[in-house]
């Protein structure tokens, strides 16, 4: 799994970083009968950043907060990703 990770790095973003799995964990989709098991990795990179441009429109760089602050606002997010966000801060506000 960690392997087509990195290769999607590669491929999408034009770097090679390590990866940290933050969180694995079941999620059910809100409304439908549906379960997936999501995985969330982490990467730290200074870049610079090649973007492929069929795949990736656009990269824009958030603090946690200010994510956080945008969903509240009302902001469009893919719901997996805000759920799968918050716990990942929760467990990093738990270990500090």
């Amino acid at each position: 799994m960690t392997m087509r990770l990195h290769v999607e790095c590669k491929k999408e973003l034009g770097i090679e970083a390590p990866l940290e799995n933050a969180l694995t964990t079941w999620y059910t989709v809100p409304d439908r009968d549906i379960r997936r098991r999501i995985g969330v990795y982490l990467a730290k990179h200074e870049g610079p950043f090649e973007l492929e441009a069929i795949e990736v429109a656009e990269v824009v760089w958030h603090k946690p907060e200010e994510v956080l602050a945008m969903a509240k606002k009302g902001e469009p997010f893919q719901p997996e990703f805000l759920d799968m966000f918050k716990l990942v801060i929760e467990r990093d506000t738990n270990e500090n």
